[in-house]
Order: structure tokens, then C-alpha cells, then sequence
């Protein structure tokens, strides 16, 4: 830790922003004479029985340690690249692991954040790890969970549908940065709007945001205004809906009766792609009200159907059920009353626009 370090950290907990610094899990310069000595034997070996490394020659693996916690005031730690070694084969044969197989990295991965999270426990009960893309194999032993990528073709949002009432997880880094469209042309709407609309619509807290350090910086660039006012609806949506996006359960998607347009967006991997203009999911809570939400990352008003049947969604049966608009601000606008279990409805949504719908048994 540099210096002042404790003591900025302390200032900004006293604000109630809670600070978890990055450290990497994959890598160590062994080089470094901080570096713990006699590491060597632990070493993954590849083919040519050689120290597995990564991006660097001399970074093999390293395991950090509960001092941030302890005296750095910190609220946990994150460890970046944690998913990346659970499947890498090891030809060592002295670790007790078949050669070129086994589990080895994987348990020692969990016995590295078992050991971080109880220590830093130790020091502060509430204390949370988190990690880059883990494996389930890690789950029972982290607290949250970085979502690589915010967006990639063909996307699913698979792990909230198998963890989401057990796992906790947050958007990768959106740098607001210009991109290219298909003619060389500047297109920064659709770079950014798409991830942070698909972010809200998984479930993910928002994280990584880069909100300086470039020419189009979120907080205070006029260029950033709209998008500033897009990302501030949604990030106020989310904490209304909290019950749902954070801690509830995600359910079947609607049933769209329109179609709905592609938009051009270049993926994760630099690639030309395409994500559709309405993104939308849907969510129960532990009320057991439903809520569905939508958000229009295009520059074009949409104009769609959809319908949900509510029989196959986990909410109770009901005679009646009502139906509200739930706003930014936290307040509500009545949408109806449904004496049918079918929702069918026709929306308008602005460009650039988020929509949120809550379902209760009438009566609630």
C-alpha cells in the first residue's frame, strides 16, 4: 500500500463508499523481493515441464492477504482473473494429480479463498471476496462475482437462471468509449447504450465504471449528457427494483407479438454484431410479485406487443391482479387491472428509454 493510502481509503468508508482494491490471483513476479519464497514446487507445469505463465515470463500465480482489510480499511478484495486457471492441465507429477489432469488447481484455488475470506472475516465480519468469472466450483467460497462480458452474440443469461438466488454478480468495466460503425463512422450510442441495457436487464449490479481518464468521461462530458441521463434511469430503476433485479429470482422471458429490429453493435471480441433494439426480462421476488422490464437501447422510437401468461410464472393464482408502472423516483403509475391470467399489451418506448412493470395479486 503507498503511502496515504489507509487513510484515503478510511475517508471514503466514512462516506459510505466501500473500497475493494483490485489484486490478481493468476500472476506474481517472482522477480520481486517481496515475492515468498520456496513457491517453486507449487508451480503448474506445462507439456515441456516448464512453470505455466501468464502474459508475462516470470508471472505464475499469486494469493493475497488479509493486511488490505486489516489495516488498509478496505471492505474486501477483488481477485482478477480468478476463472482462469481451474481447467489449465498440469504435468507435475509430485502434486498427486494425474498428469495432465486432475483437480489440483481447482482445490487450490478454493483453499486460497477460503483462507483470504476467513481472514479477512476475522477482521471485519462482513467482509466480501469477489472475482473475475469463477467457476461454480467457487461459489460457496466468494461473495460476487465480475460478469466478464456485457454483452457477446447469442447471449444467455444462463448463471442467473442456475444462481441467481445464490450468487451476486456485477457488469464487466463500460468505458464509454467511441467505436467505429460499419463505414469507419463514430457510432458511440449503440457501444454503449447496449451493454449498459443488457447489464440492467440481467440483473447485474453496475461495476467497472471508468468514469475518467478518457475524452468522453460519463460524469462531466457535455458529449455524455443524454447517455449520463440514460445510465442515471437506470441505475435508480435498479435500487426501485432491487427486490427483483438483485435478489429475486429471474423467470421466463415475455413473449414478444412484433418484431423486434436489430441494432449493429461490435461484440466483446471487436467483431460486427448485432443486438436487438428492446431487451427485456422478467423477475420474481420473495413477495412473490412479478416484475418485467424493458429497455430501448436504440436511437429510434419502439413501438411493440407482448405478452406474458401468467400461469407460468411462479406468482400465486389470483382472481385479479394489478399492474403498476414503477418509476425512477420510486413512485408508482397504476397500468390496469387483469381479471385474465394472460398479459397482452402494446408499448411505446422512447429511444434511449427503460420501462419497468410490477405484478401483484389484487388486494396487495
Amino acid at each position: 500500500m503507498v503511502e496515504g493510502y489507509p487513510e484515503m481509503i478510511a475517508e471514503t468508508k466514512a462516506r459510505g463508499i466501500y473500497h475493494t482494491p483490485y489484486v490478481n490471483s493468476l500472476q506474481t513476479i517472482v522477480s520481486d523481493p517481496n515475492c515468498p519464497k520456496g513457491l517453486e514446487p507449487a508451480f503448474l507445469l506445462d507439456k515441456t515441464l516448464a512453470p505455466v505463465t501468464y502474459h508475462t515470463e516470470d508471472g505464475i500465480i499469486m494469493c493475497a492477504c488479509e493486511r488490505l482489510v486489516r489495516d488498509g480499511n478496505c471492505a474486501g478484495i477483488y481477485l482478477d482473473q480468478l476463472g482462469g486457471q481451474c481447467g489449465t492441465p498440469c504435468y507435475a507429477d509430485n502434486h498427486g494429480h494425474p498428469v495432465g489432469g486432475g483437480h489440483y488447481a481447482t482445490d487450490g484455488l478454493r483453499e486460497i479463498c477460503t483462507a483470504i475470506r476467513e481472514g479477512m472475516n476475522k477482521h471485519l465480519p462482513q467482509a466480501a471476496l469477489s472475482g473475475e468469472v469463477q467457476h461454480e466450483s467457487l461459489i460457496d467460497v466468494t461473495d460476487h462475482r465480475l460478469a466478464h462480458y456485457n454483452y457477446w452474440p447469442g447471449w444467455v443469461n444462463l448463471w442467473a437462471a442456475v444462481y441467481g438466488d445464490y450468487d451476486m454478480s456485477y457488469g464487466r468495466t463500460v468505458g464509454f468509449q467511441q467505436s467505429p460503425d460499419k463505414e469507419g463512422n463514430p457510432h458511440p450510442q449503440i457501444q454503449n447504450y447496449g451493454p449498459l441495457g443488457n447489464t440492467f436487464v440481467a440483473g447485474l449490479s453496475f461495476g467497472r465504471i471508468w468514469p475518467t481518464g478518457n475524452p468522453l468521461n460519463l460524469l462531466s462530458s457535455p458529449e455524455n449528457e443524454e447517455l449520463r441521463g440514460f445510465f442515471t434511469d437506470l441505475v435508480k430503476l435498479r435500487r426501485v427494483g432491487r427486490s427483483w433485479l438483485e435478489y429475486g429470482y429471474l423467470q421466463r422471458p415475455v413473449t414478444f407479438t412484433t418484431a423486434i429490429p436489430d441494432v449493429f453493435i461490435i461484440d466483446s471480441k471487436k467483431r460486427d454484431s448485432s443486438i436487438k433494439a428492446v431487451l427485456d426480462s422478467a423477475w420474481i421476488n420473495e413477495e412473490e410479485t412479478l416484475a418485467f422490464v424493458f429497455v430501448n437501447i436504440s436511437e429510434e422510437e419502439q413501438t411493440f406487443g407482448w405478452k406474458a401468461d401468467l400461469t407460468r410464472y411462479e406468482i400465486p393464482d389470483a382472481e385479479v391482479y394489478v399492474m403498476n408502472q414503477l418509476l425512477p423516483d420510486g413512485s408508482k403509475k397504476p397500468a390496469g387491472s387483469l381479471e385474465t391470467v394472460m398479459i397482452d399489451r402494446t408499448e411505446t418506448m422512447a429511444p434511449h428509454s427503460s420501462l419497468m412493470f410490477e405484478v401483484t395479486v389484487g388486494g396487495y
